[in-house]
């Protein structure tokens, strides 16, 4: 039986599937640039448009996350994000991006992106979940 007059709180946002969607696309853009960096490195100047286009995917993930209310979990998680890439890309300007520090770059870069899916995947399993009832 539901609970005529009850109402529900929602503590974080709904689930976004353009989120989960760009950030499964830049991880495997990340991934993808890493595992060639690692079998062949190469100098910063040959994958500047990698960090550009990180850079607007994630400036675009970040907008979304803002624009939807209850959502600063996921807009912190971006940020956390950002942050990671702005790091990355200063290390291989200096040529600190070699074989040596990749898996450790990918390993902490791939908990990030675990971390927003989780989250995502969370928020999609609880708009699926029956409403709460209560019995008289």
């Amino acid at each position: 039986m539901t609970c005529d007059g009850c109402t529900s709180v929602q503590l974080v946002a709904d689930y976004n599937k353009k989120i989960d969607d760009g950030v499964t696309d830049l991880q495997k853009k990340t991934d993808t640039l890493l595992v060639k960096l690692e079998r062949q490195p190469e100098p910063y100047s040959k994958h500047t448009g990698f960090y550009d286009d990180a850079k607007v995917q994630l400036s675009l993930l970040k907008t979304r996350a803002d624009a939807i209310a209850l959502n600063s979990l996921t807009s912190s998680q971006i940020d956390l994000l950002k942050s990671s890439f702005t790091e990355m890309e200063a290390n291989d300007k200096k040529g600190n991006l070699d074989r040596d520090t990749i898996p450790g770059v990918q390993d902490a870069l791939d908990r990030q992106f675990t971390s927003i899916l989780k989250l995502e995947e969370a928020k999609k399993r609880a708009e699926k979940a029956p409403a709460a009832t209560k019995s008289s």
